[in-house]
């Protein structure tokens, strides 16, 4: 640190009483350059290792930030996997064979439905499978699974209906409950007051296998386009995946016997659910009911196994079939569904 003052000529005093320095720039050269190392080494032993340090725990910060912020919603936001099988009994697996090894599997409701909800994450780790399985003790089939609106479903099977009956539905407004799920799976709620919606009519049935039916049935091909599996419940019924015109239960119908010039008149309150993606940052759910007058106008059969025909119930032989539909009201329970009506007489 000292060398600057090893010069021979620091200052000096003559007899003619005058002073000067030595040669002044290289003790300062010297000191700059000691000064200008000792810095350099500052630097490189303390202050760069320690902005470092610094800039990477901000930028890691940061990341983490993004992570929560961004990230691990979007992992996070979950998918509804949907299945739906015809005519197959309740109990049977549902299989989801993973990509990376592993299954998925669950089993089919009494009303041949199977409903999961999925987090894209893990669908993620499971390598995205595409396919869904269904095993009964007659075997198994495979179908692919169909992506939209945040959903994944797929159907099995054909319903097969010998007998399906035709309603008129006048409906008044509607009370919904809807819910706003954001990304980071916060949600906020509130209630709306919707219009009735404008008269329709919906087909309603009862398969071999005791699974009701409720969809829109073609009388030309004998298909459902679609059909909404169901089963009985105390209080009415309750549907599955797919919803037909979103109609997701049937509660407290009440049936009055030959009003009028029909075979039954009644009401229902009928509630709808809809569950919609927007992007991938929101999804709605939306929850509705509505009071609903129902009315049987016809009924699709068929005569010695042959093809269906459709009888009106204004018609003659539609008034003709009354007695004997009337021995299948005569079996149901007081205040139950109308697709008691739809059951064989004894």
């Amino acid at each position: 640190m000292h060398r600057a003052f090893d010069e021979r000529n620091i200052a000096f005093y003559s007899e003619c009483n005058g002073s000067y320095f030595g040669d002044t720039e290289t003790i300062q050269r010297l000191i700059e350059a000691e000064h200008k190392g000792m810095l350099e080494k500052l630097m490189v032993n303390h202050v760069l290792p320690e902005v470092s340090d610094r800039a990477w725990s901000d930028h890691l910060k940061q990341q983490v930030a993004n992570a929560n912020d961004q990230l691990k919603p979007r992992l996070n936001r979950t998918f509804l996997l949907e299945v739906t099988a015809y005519d197959v009994p309740g109990g049977a697996r549902v299989v989801m064979d993973l990509l990376n090894g592993g299954e998925w599997a669950g089993v089919l409701r009494p009303e041949g439905t199977f409903q999961a909800e999925i987090t894209y994450y893990a669908l993620l780790k499971a390598g995205f499978p595409t396919m869904v399985r269904l095993e009964t003790s007659e075997g198994s089939e495979e179908h692919g699974l169909v992506f939209a609106d945040g959903k994944m479903t797929t159907v099995f099977g054909v319903p097969k209906t010998p007998i399906i009956a035709r309603y008129e539905i006048e409906e008044g407004g509607q009370t919904c409950s809807v819910r706003r799920i954001k990304a980071d799976n916060s949600f906020s709620d509130e209630q709306q007051l919707r219009d009735a919606k404008p008269p329709s009519t919906i087909d309603l049935a009862q398969s071999h296998n005791m699974t009701m039916l409720l969809g829109h049935y073609n009388l030309g091909d004998d298909t459902w386009s679609p059909a909404s599996p169901g089963r009985i419940i105390k209080e009415g019924m309750l549907f599955g995946a797919l919803y037909v015109d979103d109609i997701m239960a049937m509660r407290n119908c009440k049936f009055d016997m030959f009003s009028g010039q029909s075979l039954t008149r009644g009401e229902c309150f009928l509630e709808r659910f809809q569950r919609k993606a927007f992007g991938k940052n929101k999804v709605v759910e939306r929850l509705c009911e509505s009071s609903a007058k129902m009315e049987l106008v016809g009924i699709f059969a068929s005569h010695g196994g042959g093809k269906k025909q459709y009888f009106a119930m204004d018609t003659p032989t539609g008034r003709a079939m009354i007695d004997v539909v009337k021995k299948s009201i005569h079996n149901i329970q007081t205040g139950s569904d109308p697709a008691a009506l739809l059951r064989s007489p004894q």
